[in-house]
Protein backbone atom coordinates (compact mmCIF):
# COMPACT_ATOMS: atom_id res chain seq x y z
CA UNK A 1 0.00 0.00 0.00
CA UNK A 2 2.94 2.35 1.16
CA UNK A 3 4.66 1.94 -2.46
CA UNK A 4 1.14 2.70 -4.36
CA UNK A 5 0.69 5.82 -2.53
CA UNK A 6 4.75 6.76 -3.30
CA UNK A 7 4.37 6.05 -6.93
CA UNK A 8 1.12 8.45 -6.89
CA UNK A 9 2.60 10.98 -5.22
CA UNK A 10 5.65 10.72 -7.39
CA UNK A 11 3.27 10.54 -10.37
CA UNK A 12 1.70 14.04 -9.45
CA UNK A 13 4.82 15.79 -8.63
CA UNK A 14 6.42 14.41 -11.97
CA UNK A 15 3.38 15.74 -13.85
CA UNK A 16 3.66 19.04 -12.13
CA UNK A 17 7.60 19.90 -12.61
CA UNK A 18 7.11 19.24 -16.52
CA UNK A 19 4.12 21.36 -16.62
CA UNK A 20 5.44 24.12 -14.92
CA UNK A 21 9.03 23.98 -17.19
CA UNK A 22 7.48 23.71 -20.42
CA UNK A 23 5.27 26.58 -19.84
CA UNK A 24 8.12 28.99 -18.69
CA UNK A 25 10.46 29.11 -21.51
CA UNK A 26 9.97 32.40 -22.25
CA UNK A 27 9.15 33.75 -18.33
CA UNK A 28 12.75 35.35 -17.91
CA UNK A 29 12.83 37.15 -20.88
CA UNK A 30 9.35 38.70 -20.44
CA UNK A 31 9.80 39.35 -16.77
CA UNK A 32 12.96 41.64 -18.15
CA UNK A 33 11.50 43.43 -20.19
CA UNK A 34 8.69 44.29 -17.56
CA UNK A 35 11.64 45.37 -14.87
CA UNK A 36 13.24 47.22 -17.50
CA UNK A 37 10.21 49.07 -18.38
CA UNK A 38 9.34 49.89 -14.95
CA UNK A 39 12.95 51.19 -14.28
CA UNK A 40 12.17 54.35 -16.58
CA UNK A 41 11.80 57.50 -14.69
CA UNK A 42 8.68 58.11 -16.70
CA UNK A 43 6.57 56.81 -14.35
CA UNK A 44 4.88 57.18 -11.35
CA UNK A 45 3.97 54.69 -8.34
CA UNK A 46 0.14 53.75 -9.32
CA UNK A 47 1.40 53.51 -12.83
CA UNK A 48 4.31 51.45 -12.33
CA UNK A 49 1.54 48.92 -10.52
CA UNK A 50 -0.18 48.42 -14.25
CA UNK A 51 2.82 47.41 -15.60
CA UNK A 52 2.49 44.00 -15.26
CA UNK A 53 2.29 40.38 -16.66
CA UNK A 54 -1.51 39.85 -14.79
CA UNK A 55 -2.71 43.19 -16.53
CA UNK A 56 -0.99 43.02 -19.78
CA UNK A 57 -0.82 41.46 -23.45
CA UNK A 58 2.83 40.08 -24.35
CA UNK A 59 3.85 38.45 -27.79
CA UNK A 60 7.65 36.91 -28.06
CA UNK A 61 8.66 37.02 -31.11
CA UNK A 62 11.61 34.77 -33.43
CA UNK A 63 12.01 32.61 -30.73
CA UNK A 64 12.17 35.66 -27.99
CA UNK A 65 15.02 37.58 -29.69
CA UNK A 66 11.94 40.34 -29.92
CA UNK A 67 9.14 41.07 -27.46
CA UNK A 68 6.26 43.58 -27.68
CA UNK A 69 4.28 44.40 -23.97
CA UNK A 70 0.73 46.19 -23.74
CA UNK A 71 -0.88 47.45 -20.81
CA UNK A 72 -3.35 49.93 -19.49
CA UNK A 73 -2.48 53.49 -18.09
CA UNK A 74 -3.93 56.82 -18.68
CA UNK A 75 -3.12 59.31 -20.65
CA UNK A 76 -2.90 63.42 -19.57
CA UNK A 77 -6.35 63.77 -19.16
CA UNK A 78 -7.07 60.67 -16.93
CA UNK A 79 -8.61 59.13 -19.94
CA UNK A 80 -8.04 55.35 -20.32
CA UNK A 81 -5.22 54.13 -23.31
CA UNK A 82 -2.80 51.20 -24.39
CA UNK A 83 0.98 51.42 -23.80
CA UNK A 84 2.45 49.77 -26.40
CA UNK A 85 6.60 48.72 -26.05
CA UNK A 86 8.87 46.87 -27.66
CA UNK A 87 12.26 45.63 -27.18
CA UNK A 88 14.95 43.13 -28.81
CA UNK A 89 17.42 41.52 -27.42
CA UNK A 90 20.99 43.09 -28.25
CA UNK A 91 24.65 41.34 -28.76
CA UNK A 92 25.57 41.08 -25.07
CA UNK A 93 21.89 39.20 -24.60
CA UNK A 94 20.26 42.23 -22.85
CA UNK A 95 16.86 43.77 -23.87
CA UNK A 96 16.63 46.83 -24.89
CA UNK A 97 14.05 49.19 -25.88
CA UNK A 98 13.26 48.89 -29.95
CA UNK A 99 13.74 51.76 -32.57
CA UNK A 100 11.30 52.12 -35.41
CA UNK A 101 12.47 49.97 -37.94
CA UNK A 102 12.72 47.20 -35.55
CA UNK A 103 8.50 47.59 -34.56
CA UNK A 104 7.98 47.84 -37.87
CA UNK A 105 10.24 44.19 -38.49
CA UNK A 106 8.60 43.07 -35.56
CA UNK A 107 4.86 44.18 -37.17
CA UNK A 108 5.55 42.82 -40.96
CA UNK A 109 7.76 40.33 -40.63
CA UNK A 110 8.87 38.51 -37.51
CA UNK A 111 7.56 35.03 -36.16
CA UNK A 112 4.95 35.01 -33.42
CA UNK A 113 5.98 32.08 -31.00
CA UNK A 114 4.55 32.62 -27.43
CA UNK A 115 1.04 34.70 -27.18
CA UNK A 116 0.16 35.26 -23.38
CA UNK A 117 -2.69 37.97 -22.21
CA UNK A 118 -3.44 38.92 -18.38
CA UNK A 119 -0.35 36.28 -17.44
CA UNK A 120 -2.35 33.51 -19.07
CA UNK A 121 -0.82 31.86 -22.29
CA UNK A 122 -2.99 32.39 -25.50
CA UNK A 123 -3.38 29.49 -27.72
CA UNK A 124 -3.10 30.75 -31.38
Amino acid sequence: MKKRWMFVIISVLSIFVLASCGSGKYDKSIDSVFSLEKDKNVWNNEEKGQINRSKSEVWVFNDGKYIEIDFPGKDYKNKPITYKRYFKLNSKDEYETADFDTKTYIKEDAKLVYHEKNGEQVKE
